[in-house]
């Protein structure tokens, strides 16, 4: 908790510039929630539509800073890296869909509940836009979340009334 409020007091005193402010909050949040590993790119590039490539770099930049500003906190999340906590989920769990589909934007990485949501009949068809429909909970999992339950938890927060995680 004292790297948190260290590196939420380095945040105030505007030593990054505001566009990464918004990023790190994100990633804050993320990593306090014990979720960095396994949605920190994914979470970036769904909330502000970014590349996979940006997300990415943003990431590495992110802990690059922690190491940095916050070298306790960084090797406690490395250490737990190391040991697979942070990879390891195991939770019983499966989704449950609450609408007949949901659409899956690949460029962007968000869902919808209808893939028009994204582009036309037209965009779709002519693959200008690439989304992929689901209408099976299993498929969405494997697919999207990689069966990941912190993945499908992030998802489930940033993208109300389409599915719920059920834990069994």
């Amino acid at each position: 908790m004292k790297e948190l409020y260290r590196f939420r007091q380095f945040l105030a005193e505007g030593k990054l510039l505001k566009e990464d402010q918004k990023y790190y909050s994100l990633l804050n949040d993320l990593r306090d929630e014990g979720l960095l590993n396994k949605s920190g790119i994914s979470g970036l590039q769904s909330k502000f539509n970014l590349s996979k490539e940006k997300a990415k770099e943003i990431f590495d930049e992110y802990l690059e800073d922690l190491k940095a500003e916050q070298p306790d906190a960084f090797d406690f999340f490395m250490k737990d890296l190391a040991e697979g906590k942070l990879l390891k989920e195991e939770v019983n769990y499966h989704i449950e869909l609450l609408t007949p589909e949901i659409a899956f934007n690949v460029e962007s990485g968000k869902l919808a509940d209808s893939p028009y949501e994204f582009g036309t009949e037209d965009e779709i068809e002519d693959g200008e836009v690439d989304v992929t429909t689901y209408t099976d909970a299993d498929e969405l999992d494997e697919f999207v979340f990689g069966r990941s339950y912190n993945q499908a938890k992030y998802f489930e927060k940033e993208h109300p009334g389409l599915f719920k995680v059920v834990i069994k």
